[in-house]
């Protein structure tokens, strides 16, 4: 009887790297379908701290500015986007070009990590599983942060299931992590200490944990004059006075509402079953899941900011995947081994794949219209208008397209006031949204700013 399975290929170097190549075909497949023709608006507020980094003005939204802000909520991103761009891309390539390379090594790293611990048909699995998965796909193609946070992710699953049992690789990861996101810094801490209860307090692996975000907050506190993120300052303290537009389920509704109802019956035995082998791992990634339900349960945001939870569903999608291999790993013959596998796969492709397609069309769509607007109104300032003119305006892509000095009215690049910035630096352009009514032809703009600054007039509407 010939005998054949899938880990076999692992014996044969050719085989292993030819398997490796399409997995990584397939889910790059999957991330061009749902890429987007624009980055997300917040992932343009990357792109300009980006830019300007590379002419020498670290962490400033305007060239212009005296002074350096923590905006950009994630402070390690922008430095990735501008490595790019001074390998010679242009700078809303290089944010693409950034976006990939770290959602491959975040799919590469967890694959090679299930299929070391647990097998190809745990590889095989995960990557089906975050392929076919919208959420996380649209962010990983957005521009924002997301895939570099995966991929600190990754390094962190593997040392917490001692794949790669080096302390230091765990010690840089859980650092990175608290200076990536301030949200991250809980989870940081738990896998602190539980790392300390399972392996014994290492002084080195502390010291490391320890110095990486103690060095970039010392640096925050004396170039930014404030330890935190202007962006989270703004959120926190003054855009918690305005009406949220995000109910209490919120976070809970964006973490289940729209993955695989089959994989959320099956969480709960799958998270049994991690606990049971790999404790380590189980109580990181669900403290991960827990802490930031809570936490945006109770200070939800004002606005779906849904990149929020992709954290929460890699770490759903881990637990997931590892809890389907162990069970799949007690079938002795590797036909039961495959064939299971195989209807896993196609009930779940069968689930999401028209969703998926769907999805993607409507935030083609969604970006066709919106950022679309957005952006080619700053194109058409930068075109049309002279190069000191000012713009007020509180989105991304206007902003940067403009390629002039932006005065920010979201107050998450420029620290807050209470003062009216129109009256007060009287801008020469101002890029805001309103309601259209009419045609083409003959649309008008009902614009609230308008009744309030009547010496500013609409030249052009973009709809």
């Amino acid at each position: 009887m010939i005998k054949f399975d899938i880990d076999c290929l692992s014996r044969s170097k050719t085989l292993n790297t030819v398997f490796y190549v399409i997995l990584l075909l397939f889910f790059t497949f999957m991330w061009l379908k749902q890429m987007q023709p624009f980055v997300e608006d917040d992932g343009a507020f990357f792109l300009q701290y980006a830019a300007n980094m590379t002419h020498g003005a670290f962490w400033k939204y305007n060239l212009e500015d005296a002074s350096p802000i923590w905006g950009a909520s994630a402070p390690l991103w922008p430095i990735v986007i501008a490595f790019f761009i001074k390998l010679g891309f242009a700078p809303d390539i290089a944010i693409r070009v950034a976006s990939y390379v770290c959602s491959v090594l975040f799919v590469l790293i967890t694959a090679l990590v299930f299929d070391k611990k647990f097998g190809k048909y745990a590889a095989i699995l995960f990557v089906m599983f975050v392929s076919l998965d919208g959420r996380l796909q649209h962010y990983f193609t957005s521009g924002l942060e997301s895939p570099l946070t995966a991929v600190m992710l990754a390094l962190l699953l593997a040392t917490t299931l001692d794949v790669i049992p080096s302390k230091t690789i765990f010690a840089i990861a859980t650092g990175v992590l608290m200076v990536q996101k301030i949200d991250l810094i809980p989870l940081a801490v738990v896998a602190t200490a539980l790392h300390i209860y399972y392996k014994g307090f290492d002084k080195k692996t502390f010291a490391i944990i320890v110095f990486i975000p103690l060095i970039w907050y010392i640096f925050a506190w004396a170039y930014f004059g404030c330890p935190l993120p202007n962006a989270f300052l703004t959120k926190a303290l003054h855009q918690g006075n305005l009406h949220a537009a995000t109910s209490v389920s919120w976070f809970a509704a964006c973490l289940t509402g729209q993955t695989w109802r089959m994989g959320l019956y099956l969480f709960l035995p799958c998270l049994l079953l991690c606990f049971l082998k790999y404790r380590f791992f189980a109580l990181t990634f669900v403290a991960l899941i827990i802490i930031h339900t809570i936490a945006y349960t109770i200070k939800r945001p004002f606005e779906s900011y849904f990149w929020y939870v992709i954290p929460s569903i890699i770490a759903y999608f881990f637990i997931l995947t590892i809890g389907l291999a162990i069970i799949i790993n007690q079938l002795k013959l590797w036909p039961l081994k495959f064939i299971v596998t195989i209807i896993i796969a196609i009930l779940y492709c069968n689930d999401r794949w028209s969703y998926y397609v769907d999805d993607a069309k409507f935030k083609v769509e969604i970006a066709n219209l919106a950022d679309a607007d957005r952006a080619t109104a700053g194109k058409w300032v930068n075109q049309y208008t002279e190069k000191n003119a000012t713009v007020y305006t509180g989105w991304g892509l206007p902003g940067y397209y403009a390629n002039r000095y932006i005065y920010d009215f979201s107050f998450l690049n420029r620290k807050f006031a209470n003062n009216d910035l129109i009256t007060t630096y009287k801008p020469d352009i101002l890029i805001y949204q309103g309601y259209i009514s009419g045609d083409k032809k003959t649309a008008k703009c009902d614009n609230p700013l308008l009744e309030v600054h009547r010496e500013y007039h609409i030249v052009k509407i973009f709809t």
